[in-house]
């Protein structure tokens, strides 16, 4: 799937719907060109310096309508209770130490490479797209809603940066959201917003994820998800170089067939698939070292749930997977687990309750099955082991078709 970006074709939005919604507010406002000295400066910042210097600068109640400015450096800069419309007139090369306050973005807007950037509550609707380019740091948005008006992905618009991005304290419906170096997002209400990063560090922290929230595909350097409500977050075929972190998390369903994540911790979380929804939980990945699963309750209503790491055989189909060196799961609830097609050195399942347990096909150094509490079956068809502990089952329990496994 292609990644959707920032600054889509101008021929491929409609930004009219953006626009009226905005005309009383910019019925009240001057026109930016009537704002003599501070217009001439916005369009020549060499002049500015030089007869100013570094001096801050405030525009405040102007609009910025059909008005262009390529290729401009905007500095020490604080936007009060403005309006920015239109397509592509406003094209910069950067921006630096600037602020905008309860401003209004509608349309396509280059803000160039932006520094120690902050939003704080303002607002954009509609297929608005703008931001800011490759190198953008310390871009913050605080307080910000930005509202689509489609579930329809192509219709939707995009904020954010192709550098790193902070959203503290925003709702976000129906928009891409860009931020492809880093992400941190605190205290956010999302809904139906999609996150395609290239290479990001990301920290989703005491966040809301309604809907889907869709990082298919993603490019992460590590993933943290804490404190967090979701519906259904969705990376798959995500590339993960670094960690990967879920703690204290709660929602319906997590999606992940992954390459990498070195060492993933799942811990402290619940998972509770709708009649209607997908499986509740999927984490598959050929390549990593070590895996826990700590303290997780999966409630899938009969639907699997799918932890494999290693991987042998027809899951590792197209990779070449290195041996995981641990997969530990205690103190879990799994109604179905499907671990099977493992390639581990050493999986420990200790102190979970299972409704049924699949391993097959799984390649194990050593395998430790203990204090476990088994409703249905285990199934260690075509099972290989070097060294297995497991212990004592019902009568009838295990499947042992094809393995080395031995029970006392």
């Amino acid at each position: 799937m292609q990644r959707r970006h920032l600054f889509t074709s101008i021929a491929s939005l409609s930004i009219a719907p953006s626009i009226p919604l905005l005309t009383s507010c910019r019925l009240m406002k001057k026109d930016i060109k009537e704002f003599g000295k501070t217009f001439e400066y916005l369009k020549d910042d060499a002049a500015r310096a030089k007869e100013t210097g570094n001096a801050p600068m405030v525009i405040e109640g102007a609009s910025f309508d059909g008005t262009q400015f390529h290729g401009q450096v905007w500095r020490h800069l604080k936007f009060v209770d403005c309006d920015f419309t239109g397509g592509y007139q406003i094209r910069l090369e950067a921006m630096a130490n600037v602020e905008f306050r309860n401003c209004h973005f509608a349309g396509v807007i280059e803000f160039g490479v932006m520094t120690d950037v902050r939003f704080h509550g303002c607002y954009s609707q509609g297929n608005s797209n703008w931001g800011g380019q490759r190198g953008s740091r310390n871009v913050v948005f605080e307080k910000c809603r930005f509202i689509g008006s489609s579930s329809d992905r192509n219709r939707q618009g995009a904020i954010g940066t192709y550098g790193d991005a902070t959203f503290l304290g925003c709702v976000i419906k129906w928009f891409d959201i860009s931020a492809d170096t880093g992400l941190v997002a605190r205290d956010c209400d999302f809904d139906g917003v999609s996150y395609h990063p290239e290479n990001a560090t990301v920290l989703i922290e005491n966040c809301r994820l309604r809907g889907l929230f869709n990082m298919v595909p993603a490019g992460l350097a590590s993933l943290t998800v804490r404190d967090t409500v979701v519906d259904h977050l969705d990376f798959n075929r995500a590339e993960v170089k670094g960690d990967i972190l879920i703690e204290r998390v709660r929602g319906e369903s997590l999606l992940a067939r992954i390459g990498g994540g070195l060492r993933i911790t799942v811990r402290d979380s619940q998972f509770k698939s709708s009649p209607q929804g997908p499986s509740p939980f999927k984490l598959v990945s050929a390549d990593t070292l070590h895996a826990t699963i700590d303290n997780v309750q999966f409630l899938g209503g009969g639907k699997p749930v799918e932890l494999s790491f290693g991987l042998v055989g027809s899951k590792a189909e197209g990779v070449t997977p290195q041996v995981n060196q641990t997969f530990t799961l205690r103190n879990s609830h799994i109604d179905h687990l499907d671990a099977t097609y493992l390639r581990s050195a050493h999986v420990r399942f200790e102190g979970n309750e299972f409704g049924r347990l699949e391993l097959q096909h799984s390649r194990i150094g050593t395998l430790e099955l203990l204090g476990n509490t088994i409703v249905r079956t285990v199934d260690f068809t075509n099972v290989e082991a070097d060294d297995a502990k497991v212990q004592p089952l019902g009568a009838g329990q295990a499947r042992l078709e094809g393995s080395n496994i031995r029970l006392d």
